[in-house]
């Protein structure tokens, strides 16, 4: 059976066990901390050294492979190379240092908007800027400006990789506003206005539910975690053979008739790392 020590210094003659176990067995490359309460301890003492061997009897091997085979493949997600941010006036998240377009037809002069994030350091201090052009590319005199999008009072939310090349970790999609009276096909949906939008994936968002996303070349699903590591999955997210993924709302390829939604399926990308 596999054991784990802990040690703990003490002097001569003090018999007093300092260590308190709280009924949590630390399984090195099965799980961080699980409820498994069944097994044996033994105290020897060498040289002022008081050593704790945790053995695991068969029932506590048995519980924890349990563990291992809900929790195991999600040890820990972070996404460290991710570069996205929050905008709380778009209520969404984009990646930094991407220029993506969107279209507004009802804007006669000036129809087409792109826009990228930006993190500029300064110092110690960090602020992501939004730069938009009244053009199809992130060229040219920029038209509006926003300094920082971190605003105090609203969620405080990104990740700028200072010590790596950023990864590419989104889904990428252009929604089509077809309007509520569409019909199923979403007629005319290519000369409507649109948005491009993103969810990140391949990153644990800790300000969205502790939330995880996949994505592949038609659908895109997610998890949830208790904690801000990604690394102990939510009881209702965990299936008996593995991650219980869930799919998005009404993201998904081709025409969305029930709320006047058409995702381009060429427009479909899944960047994950």
């Amino acid at each position: 059976p596999k054991q784990t020590l802990y040690k703990h210094h003490r002097s001569p003659g003090d018999h007093t066990n300092l260590i308190n176990i709280h009924k949590y067995i630390l399984l090195e490359n099965i799980f961080s901390i699980h409820h498994c309460n069944i097994g044996s301890i033994i105290m020897i003492e060498v040289n002022n050294l008081t050593q704790i061997r945790i053995k695991m009897t068969p029932m506590l091997l048995i519980l924890c492979l349990i563990s291992y085979i809900t929790h195991g493949a999600f040890e820990r997600y972070e996404g460290g190379n991710c570069a996205y941010v929050y905008d709380s006036s778009e209520a969404s998240i984009f990646p930094l240092d991407t220029c993506f377009l969107n279209y507004y037809p009802t804007d006669t002069a000036n129809p087409y908007h792109a826009r990228e994030y930006r993190a500029i350091t300064e110092g110690e201090e960090t602020r992501i800027e939004r730069n938009t052009y009244y053009s199809q590319d992130c060229s040219g005199d920029v038209n509006e400006h926003i300094n920082d999008v971190l605003d105090d009072d609203n969620l405080v939310l990104y990740n700028h990789p200072t010590n790596a090349t950023a990864e590419e970790c989104y889904l990428e999609y252009i929604e089509y506003d077809v309007g509520s009276n569409t019909d199923s096909d979403c007629s005319g949906w290519n000369i409507s206005s649109f948005q491009t939008k993103y969810i990140i994936v391949g990153a644990c968002i800790t300000a969205v539910n502790n939330q995880y996303s996949i994505c592949n070349n038609s659908n895109i699903r997610y998890v949830r975690f208790n904690d801000d590591t990604c690394c102990d999955l939510s009881y209702s997210y965990t299936g008996s053979d593995g991650p219980a993924w869930r799919s998005y709302d009404n993201i998904k390829p081709g025409c969305n008739q029930d709320i006047g939604i058409y995702i381009d399926p060429e427009s479909w990308i899944c960047q994950i790392p």
